[in-house]
Parts: structure tokens; sequence; C-alpha cells
């Protein structure tokens, strides 16, 4: 089996810019740019294992040029939220470094909105919808999260606040407590 890493492009839902943190959809169930989809529950089942290493990078680098870390930030595994299998939500806490500042700065007026998974499909399958061949990852591990300038999933867009205190149709925080202990 050929494992290869794969991006998907959401977008930012919410800014609190007293925590420096943003709130995403990292992903939704649907038919991305590309004409691939990823399944709530592979993200889902993922989620446990990125939460022991929770990291935020800038534009999937994983190393800079002048030997300074890329990492940007962190997510917060207490936050994680799978809604009833139909989108991962996160939220995502800025360091105080000098590459942290500009993403941080670049979403916090609005200039940069879309927010990156990279992963490792592990299974996957086709399907036929509408006469196209599409890809669907079944099973991944994710290995982080970055904020880029571009994004390709069209329904992972910014949502009233509201909309994040509803329950959960997953309960990750419980998930990802228990296996962290």
């Amino acid at each position: 089996m050929v494992h290869k890493m794969k991006f998907f492009y959401p977008q930012v839902k919410s800014v609190d810019r007293e925590k420096r943190r943003i709130t995403v959809c990292i992903s939704k169930n649907e038919i991305d740019r590309h004409g691939e989809r990823i399944e709530i529950s592979s993200i889902a089942n993922a989620l446990k294992g990125y939460a022991v290493n929770p990291v935020v990078l800038g534009d999937h680098q994983h190393r800079l040029s002048t030997g300074k870390s890329s990492v940007i930030g962190h997510a917060l595994p207490e936050m994680f939220k799978v809604l009833k299998d139909e989108e991962v939500d996160m939220t995502l806490e800025f360091s105080v470094t000098e590459n942290a500042e500009t993403y941080w700065i670049n979403f916090r007026d609005g200039h940069q909105k879309a927010i990156s998974i990279g992963f490792i499909d592990l299974e996957w399958r086709t399907e036929d919808i509408d006469g196209k061949k599409v890809f669907v990852s079944t099973k991944i591990e994710l290995l982080e999260v970055s904020c880029v300038a571009v994004g390709a999933n069209r329904g992972a867009l910014i949502k009233a606040k509201d909309m994040f205190d509803r329950e959960a149709d997953v309960d990750i925080q419980k998930t990802i407590k228990d296996s962290v202990a």
C-alpha cells in the first residue's frame, strides 16, 4: 500500500482576540475542489492520536530554513467537536513568536481565513457520485493542522458563535481525556 500525505482546506468560524484563539471547521462531509471527500468518522477516529501532539503549523512547513520552530500554536483537545457526522470543529491557540504573530494578525484582522489538515491516508475507496469517481478517505492519520492562504472546501464557512454551543454528536472530549490520562 502506498501512503501519501494529503491536505484539506476549510475556513475559520470565529476569532477570540483576548485568548489568541480561532475556532475552525477542519472538515465537512462534502466533496472538495479536488473531487475528494474525507469521512468524518475517519477524522474523529484520528483525533485521539493527534491530541498527543496537537501542533498547528504555518503553511504545512515541518521545519523552517532558519532552523527555528515552524509551530505557530496548538489545537485544544478539550474543544474538539464532531457534529452529527457532518463536520469536525476545533479551537486553535496561537503562540507568541515572531512567526506565529504574522499568522495571528492575518486571522485576527480577517485577511486570512483558511485552515488545512495534513494527514496520511491509511484506507480509502472510490465512489461513483453523479457520474464522477470520487476518492473517499476512510481511515487517516492526522499529522497536523496548518494556517494557509487558500482553502478547498466550499462548505467550511464562518458561522455564528452560538452554533459552537451545540451538543457534539460524539463525545471526543471524554475520549481525548481518557486516552491522555
